[in-house]
């Protein structure tokens, strides 16, 4: 680790050799092999854990709790971090059982989870209740869910989505919106495989990602989601072993997406991989880095985390940032490590 004052007077701290496992308002949390370390943002260990086969590391809505799970087991963690308290909460009956994700509201905590019982493979919803810790599990109907991908809580409204085939090679991707508990879509598109959804903080903008199995191409749908539209696609050349890697990233009242692709046709071996910010309000890419890199801004605390594998994997901490600079000054900032 390294801590230095630059000219500027933004303050920048290297974290070498590591990449951040999840952050929040608060705390940001590192994995080495089987233990999460969590630190504050003046980089003062905070906690540590140690469990085997950790997944689906989340953070509460109120900043102080860190839930995760191990793979193939019918209960996951409540780690009070501040506290260092550990609770274990049983969610599923399934066998083999594995978390897709976890949302919350004011009251309870949902884990979304896919096992097997005797009837064969099965998603549920599992409702804990945050003061009783008493868990309550609902099998999806497949009829009415398809097969459901994510449940995500976008200021307060809660959407997931869902696959559902028909007779053609590929089915359609669907958007349902949960309001006094039904389902309403509101929102259908075609996909490839692998689509994975983000939803903007503010429920402003969405984009779905995927990537064709046989010819390895790869896409992402950027949609207006307050008129459920979508407004673009961006399509390029991905290696189809991978799931696409993209994420917003709103800076100086900008939205970008950051994505990383390999643009060298057919060359598997070759590990350079490109990332690319393509702006919304412009519609198109406006960078392409030779290498991959992952951006984070805690607004609340004006610190930018900078992620990046070159010259050397390490995640750089700026803190005091100026954002009517722009990302052109994060580009630099990019440009002046990669040497």
């Amino acid at each position: 680790m390294m801590k230095k004052k630059m000219e500027d007077e933004i303050m920048e701290y290297s974290l070498r050799h590591h990449y951040l496992r999840e952050h929040s308002e608060e705390f940001y949390i590192l994995k080495h092999h089987d233990t999460l370390f969590v630190y504050d943002y003046d980089h003062h260990l905070i906690g540590q854990i140690r469990k085997r086969n950790m997944l689906a590391v989340q953070v509460s809505n109120d900043n102080q709790v860190v839930y995760f799970s191990q793979s193939n087991k019918k209960y996951f963690y409540l780690w009070h971090v501040y506290e260092n308290k550990l609770i274990k909460v049983k969610y599923t009956e399934l066998k083999d059982s594995d978390i897709q994700n976890i949302y919350e509201d004011d009251d309870n905590i949902y884990v979304f989870h896919h096992g097997f019982n005797k009837n064969g493979s099965n998603y549920a919803i599992s409702t804990i209740n945050k003061k009783t810790l008493i868990s309550k599990e609902n099998f999806l109907d497949e009829e009415e869910y398809g097969y459901p991908e994510c449940f995500l809580n976008v200021s307060g409204q809660i959407y997931y989505s869902s696959l559902k085939f028909s007779d053609t090679s590929y089915g359609n991707y669907f958007i349902y919106a949960q309001k006094d508990n039904n389902s309403e879509k509101v929102l259908e598109t075609s996909y490839l495989n692998d689509p994975i959804l983000k939803i903007t903080d503010d429920g402003k903008y969405a984009l779905l990602s995927s990537v064709h199995s046989m010819t390895s191409n790869g896409e992402i749908k950027v949609f207006d989601f307050k008129n459920y539209e979508q407004i673009d696609k961006i399509t390029f050349y991905h290696i189809a072993l991978y799931r696409i890697i993209a994420n917003f990233f709103e800076f100086n009242g900008q939205v970008y997406i950051i994505y990383q692709a390999n643009p060298w046709m057919c060359e598997i071996k070759k590990e350079v991989w490109h990332t690319y910010v393509y702006s919304i309000s412009e519609k198109k890419i406006i960078h392409e880095i030779p290498y991959s890199f992952s951006l984070k801004y805690i607004r609340s605390k004006k610190i930018l985390v900078m992620e990046k594998n070159r010259p050397r994997k390490e995640a750089r901490f700026y803190n005091n940032v100026d954002e009517s600079q722009g990302i052109e000054w994060i580009i630099k900032e990019l440009s002046k490590k990669s040497n």
